[in-house]
């Protein structure tokens, strides 16, 4: 039956829509080396391991992959990316540790499939419930039941009012949109749903963008009735995929579930492997055996013709020597002939022609053409005798060459024989033969493994067919057939702001019955490349990406206000303070938030602190390939943060978020060098959407920067922006910190939303107990001044970090450049008399030319310096002494790399500061030297 005219528009747009961003996208991939590679899990035939990023990019949760390994192609599937870590799940065995592996991504692979199973809906290939679609594309109005008989599971909790109507009215609605601020309970509604919609006799698609927030209603449910529901003890509540929640897999992973119906199998399976192992270690004997063979044959023959052409050189250097012997007889023939010739013509010019005739002495002219003659000879034969000798030096390097090859021959053929004594009599065609047999043996087996593996399937395909509730993510249910072979009475979106359209439209398209949407449509949404106008200048197309990609469900809906009737609203949050949760209540929410926050812990200092860098002025550069933002400071001032509640037991985990790639890695490989990865992690905002942490830091990053660009596109962005800070700010249980330069922030204001401008201004402009503002120098000075005998300062000086002042920073410098062996690079904007009189003279520079090391600095141009005639002295008497100088407009960094494993950087201008109180931090740890090396070197 052909599709109706709407579901072919609706269809249409959305392939037309992914054709564009695919086209943008490219079909280059994107190559990662990922290195220390773990295997942290096995089960089945999924084995998951541990790596660790240079640096990261973003990808989705259960995004196929191509992995090169030791020059071998395999695929694999990305689990999930978070900072520098990446989890990747493969179908063999690749030991408990690799070293080493390249990651090769193609992001439009996704968007590639899920545009061809669009095609086949289409085509009529794959059939969907158009009716359902239709409705919740809103082509058609949803049907709404008054059935009040809502009989809601055991619970040892009360839900609340609004969680209690919710579920009320999503029982009843064909269309269920469920608006679920932060903290506010979503999980919990979705689980209790579920449990609901099941008892009932209904089956159950869970699925969102990520793995976590599927694995957290899996986990929600569990929790409220592994002592009630008989599906969890049946098998019939199946998590598919890639499970991040390590205490759910017992109840619900499908392969654990698979691994315990089809034990006998895959007993089975491990007899014949066992048989199996040794065939193939037999083989491998025998195949070495032949290989042995006919290395031994060939040298054999080797051998053979070596000592042939040892033999034929040792007569050709036998001729070459007595050719020699006769030229030297022949030279001496002649001499003495000449010698002869001579006093013949002595004679002959003595005597008259009359008495030569009569004494039968010849003329002059004969005897001097005869002795010429004799001469042109003798020049002959010493160019032969030249050659001779060439030759026979040329002939015993070649014996020389030979006998070093056959004793080279003779060793391999020896080492043969010891591996293989019965060489001799060895038969390769009964070898071969036994090879054969073995071979068919195995082939025989490994069809018998490859019928049990095809009945594993079965019971695979008979599980999922049969499960209750499926909970898997978007991209693995497009990904896997065997997921959309089947259809399900209800279908649930959970953090579906994420989630492009067609990806929405794809899951729903198999549900008989419900559709239930579960989000925040004031959280972000679907990060899609063909918005960009440099990317897409056609605004027509923008227009459809924008339509049809970058709309979430909601939008797509004209649901973007709390008073639409068709939201079901949740409005108490229990997650954060109040304090924190009161910044987005009353500045995006409008107020409808009320606050229940469970747990009590930092009651004894503010929730929200603000940490202004304004006396700092720290510069965000712009990373090399021009994206994004890092700001050094912004990322170590974070990392001290964190260590203060480090150590707090009540205290479990800390997030450090940034809106930009470049800083995010940064602070993750700080996060390394100062092992603190089993509390704190960081990434930016779009990857902690979903999640929760005690403490959430927030560092904006964006300052002053030398190219003068505007503030960063993620903050102005007046759609994505507001919600931007939304997701960091609500993602904290117990205490936010935000980290900002307040006076770069205010003169940009223009540029901020309104939204986000009311955001900051509820921390900063408050004068209360709940909110306060703090100077980062407090903080980053009390590295100096604090007792080092204090855990927490000892960490942060031991493991990569230190902090100093003017007086304590040189002392330290010039002993680190001492051992300088390589090369030294320095970023002073100015140059003055004092600084280089007394510590950068001609000395001190000399030295290190002596010592080879290369040296570069980066300055000011001369106009801009205090005494621009003494710093054009010193930089042209410097580039004659070989120094690299690079003149840059504008800079402000204050930085020194010392060999490439040292880096120093502040607010002290090296080659001027006299008597100031500027401060330099000392950057040691080795993944945070090599991130800022790529930035700075």
């Amino acid at each position: 039956m052909p599709l109706s005219e709407n579901i072919n528009t609706i269809i249409n747009n959305l392939i037309n829509a992914l054709e564009i961003e695919i086209n943008t996208i490219g079909n280059n991939p994107i190559r990662i080396t990922a290195k220390n590679g773990v295997l942290v899990n096995s089960t089945g035939n999924m084995f998951i391991y541990k790596f660790e990023l240079e640096n990261s990019e973003d990808m989705p949760d259960d995004t196929l992959v191509d992995i090169v390994l030791n020059g071998q192609r395999l695929k694999a599937t990305i689990i999930s990316s978070r900072g520098i870590e990446i989890m990747i799940a493969f179908e063999n065995d690749n030991g408990s540790n690799i070293a080493q592996i390249r990651i090769e991504i193609s992001n439009a692979n996704l968007l590639k499939s899920l545009k061809q199973l669009l095609e086949k809906i289409k085509n009529n290939v794959i059939q969907i419930n158009e009716n359902i679609i239709l409705k919740l594309f809103g082509s058609i109005e949803p049907l709404i039941s008054n059935n009040n008989n809502t009989f809601l599971p055991p619970l040892t909790f009360n839900l609340d009012d609004y969680q209690k109507r919710t579920i009320e009215n999503t029982v009843n609605s064909e269309i269920s949109f469920i608006w679920g601020p932060p903290g506010t309970g979503k999980t919990i509604v979705i689980a209790i749903l579920t449990k609901m919609f099941v008892e009932n006799g209904n089956s159950v698609l869970v699925t969102s963008n990520t793995n976590i927030a599927v694995d957290n209603v899996f986990e929600k449910y569990i929790e409220l009735f592994k002592n009630t529901s008989a599906d969890l003890q049946n098998g019939k509540i199946i998590r598919f995929g890639n499970i991040q929640i390590d205490s759910i897999k017992d109840y619900v992973q499908e392969s654990i579930i698979i691994q315990k119906i089809a034990e006998p199998l895959y007993q089975q399976i491990k007899a014949l492997s066992d048989k199996i192992k040794p065939l193939k270690e037999k083989h491998l004997y025998l195949s070495e055996n032949i290989k042995d063979y006919q290395c031994y044959t060939r040298i054999k023959k080797q051998i053979l013709q070596q000592q042939k052409q040892l033999l034929k050189t040792k007569a050709e250097l036998s001729a070459f020597k007595q050719a020699l012997f006769e030229n030297h007889n022949t030279d001496g023939n002649l001499k003495q002939s000449i010698e002869k010739l001579e006093n013949d013509l002595k004679i002959s010019h003595n005597t008259n022609t009359i008495m030569r005739f009569f004494k039968g002495i010849k003329s002059p002219k004969i005897i001097q053409s005869e002795i010429s003659q004799r001469k042109y000879k003798l020049n002959n034969l010493l160019v032969e005798r030249q050659k001779n000798s060439n030759s026979i030096n040329s002939k015993f390097q070649e014996i020389k060459l030979v006998q070093g090859n056959l004793i080279k021959s003779e060793q391999e053929i020896n080492s043969v024989k010891e591996r293989l004594p019965n060489i001799e009599s060895f038969q390769i065609v009964d070898i071969q033969n036994e090879i054969d047999t073995i071979l068919s043996r195995i082939n025989e087996l490994e069809k018998q493994i490859d019928e049990l593996r095809k009945q594993i399937e079965e019971l695979e395909k008979n599980l999922l067919n049969e499960a209750k509730v499926i909970g898997t993510t978007l991209s693995m249910f497009h990904s896997k057939s065997m997921l959309y072979s089947r259809t399900y009475d209800i279908v649930i979106i959970d953090e579906v702001t994420m989630a492009i359209q067609p990806q929405v439209f794809f899951s729903s398209c198999f549900s008989n019955k419900k559709v239930i949407v579960v989000g925040d449509f004031y959280q972000l949404q679907p990060i899609v490349q063909s918005t960009n106008p440099k990317k897409i200048p056609d605004n027509q197309k923008r227009q459809m990406v924008k339509e049809w990609l970058k709309k979430d469900i909601f939008r797509k809906n004209n649901i973007t206000s709390r008073t639409d009737n068709r939201l079901n609203t949740l409005r108490i949050q229990r997650r954060m303070k109040t304090p924190i949760a009161e910044i987005s209540n009353q500045t995006l929410y409008d107020g409808i938030l009320e606050h229940q926050p469970i747990s009590p812990e930092l009651n004894a200092e503010p929730a929200v602190s603000f940490y202004n860098t304004s006396n700092f002025k720290p510069y965000a550069s712009i990373p090399p390939r021009g994206k994004g933002r890092i700001n050094v400071y912004n990322a170590i001032l974070s990392i001290k943060l964190a260590q203060r509640y480090f150590n707090l037991e009540e205290i479990n985990n800390i997030g450090i978020i940034t809106p930009y790639r470049s800083q995010a890695n940064l602070i993750s490989k700080l996060i390394k060098d100062l092992n603190l990865q089993s509390k704190v992690s960081a990434d930016v905002v779009h990857k902690f959407q979903g999640l929760e942490k005690d403490v959430i830091i927030f560092d904006i990053t964006d300052g002053i920067n030398t190219n003068g660009y505007r503030i960063g596109a993620n903050l102005r962005d007046k759609e994505e922006a507001p919600y931007l800070f939304n997701v960091a700010f609500t993602r904290s249980k117990h205490k936010l910190i935000v980290i900002g330069d307040l006076d770069y922030l205010r003169s940009n204001i223009n540029d901020l939303p309104n939204a986000v401008r009311n955001m900051i201004g509820k921390i900063t402009l408050a004068n209360n107990d709940n909110y306060e503002i703090i100077d980062s120098m407090e903080i980053i000075d009390n590295l100096i001044y604090q007792n080092e005998d204090e855990n927490i300062l000892q960490n942060f000086h031991n493991d990569g970090i230190k902090h100093f002042t003017e007086e304590s920073f040189y002392q330290d410098f010039f002993k680190e450049v001492n051992n300088c062996k390589e090369n030294l690079t320095i970023y002073s904007p100015f140059i003055a008399q004092n600084r280089v009189t007394n510590n950068f003279n001609q000395n001190f520079f000399n030295q290190l030319i002596k010592n080879h090391i290369k040296i570069k600095i980066i300055t000011k141009p001369f106009a801009n310096h205090p005494n621009p005639n003494f710093a054009r002295n010193c930089i042209e008497k410097w580039r004659e002494d070989g120094i690299l100088i690079e003149i840059r407009e504008g800079m402000h960094e204050k930085i020194a790399i010392v060999d490439k494993k040292i880096i120093y950087h502040g607010s002290l201008n090296i080659l001027s500061q006299w008597h100031s109180q500027e401060t330099m931090l000392k950057i040691t740890g080795s993944n945070s030297v090599s991130g800022l090396l790529q930035v700075y070197s």
